[in-house]
C-alpha cells in the first residue's frame, strides 16, 4: 500500500478491498469499498462497475442492476477513446447479463442455460465469459 502513489492509495487499497469481499462472497461489504474509489480512469471505474454489476446480481438487487447495466451502455457508446474490442466485449457482456438474470432467479427469459452458452459462443469479443460461463454451470 505504502508503494503506491498518495493520491490513488485510498482508492486502490478500497478496490483491492471489494475485490477480496467479492470473492468470498461478502458483496455488501463489497458494495461499501466500491463506494469510496474514486474513478480518475475509465479502465478503472469500468473494473469497478463491472464488479458491482456482478454484486447486484447475486443479491437480486434488479432496479440496481438494470439501472447500471443501462447506464453503463450509454456511458461505452459516448466513450469514443475505448479500444472497439473492449468496448463491444463489455457490451455483449451487458445484453447476456440480462438474460442470465433471468435464468438464475427464474424470471422466465428467453433463453434456457444451453441457448444461452450457444449465444455467448457466437460473440468473438467478450468480457466476464469465464463468470457466465461460471454461472450458467450453476444453474
Amino acid at each position: 500500500r505504502h508503494k503506491l502513489p498518495e493520491k490513488y492509495r485510498e482508492s486502490f487499497t478500497h478496490f483491492g478491498m471489494a475485490q477480496l469481499a467479492f470473492y468470498q462472497g461478502d458483496y455488501s461489504a463489497a458494495q461499501k469499498h466500491l463506494l469510496e474509489v474514486e474513478y480518475e480512469d475509465v479502465m478503472f471505474k469500468l473494473s469497478a462497475d463491472n464488479m458491482l454489476l456482478k454484486c447486484y446480481f447475486e443479491t437480486q438487487e434488479t432496479e440496481a442492476l438494470f439501472s447500471l447495466r443501462d447506464s453503463l451502455r450509454r456511458y461505452l457508446h459516448r466513450k469514443e477513446e475505448l479500444n472497439p474490442s473492449y468496448k463491444q466485449g463489455f457490451l455483449n457482456f451487458l445484453t447476456i447479463l440480462g438474460h442470465l438474470y433471468d435464468l438464475k432467479w427464474d424470471l422466465g427469459g428467453k433463453y434456457k442455460p444451453l441457448q444461452l452458452k450457444l449465444k455467448l459462443d457466437e460473440y468473438e469479443s467478450f468480457f466476464n465469459r469465464d463468470w457466465v460461463i461460471e454461472q450458467l454451470m450453476k444453474l
